[in-house]
């Protein structure tokens, strides 16, 4: 995902794997994976994200595409950390839901409702798996390892 300039490091020689993704990170990345033209994109409104910022195309065209949504109607969530329950939630906009399968994760008590469905839909398809210790850990900030081998695996499934 790097050759294809899909994916960037948080330097020219490192990638920082253990550091969370971004929000923005996440959506150019999905922008990048869904080939979408960025270049041309409506106006949007969020006061922590203006027309100046890096991301602010990215974030304007998967916004149009309902890919992503604000943390709230005001604001976009500029630079704040993916949980992975919310990664689930952004990921499952682009697949078609075929039913739902059961959550067998030891925490699955914690996955906030509006997010159940999404980390049901990417685990029963091997997109997303959980820990050892057989928790999902829903509220703990999704990696830009993990996110990359997350969309990495909903493309190739």
């Amino acid at each position: 995902m790097c050759e294809k300039g899909i994916v960037n490091g948080t330097s020219e020689e490192t990638f920082s794997p253990d550091s969370p993704i971004l929000r923005e990170e996440l959506v150019k990345i999905i922008c990048g994976v869904l080939n979408l033209n960025c270049d041309d994109v409506k106006r949007i409104s969020f006061s922590d994200l203006n027309e100046n910022h890096w991301s602010y195309k990215y974030v304007a065209k998967a916004y149009e595409y309902g890919i992503i949504k604000g943390v709230s109607d005001t604001m976009f969530g500029t630079g704040e950390p993916v949980t992975r329950q919310d990664i689930c939630v952004i990921l499952s906009r682009l697949m078609e839901n075929n039913g739902k399968s059961n959550l067998e994760f030891t925490d699955k008590d914690k996955i906030a409702d509006y997010a159940k469905d999404a980390v049901s839909l990417l685990s029963s398809k091997g997109i997303v798996s959980g820990f050892d210790d057989k928790t999902f850990k829903p509220y703990d900030k999704c990696t830009r390892g993990q996110a990359v081998l997350i969309i990495y695996n909903q493309i190739t499934r």
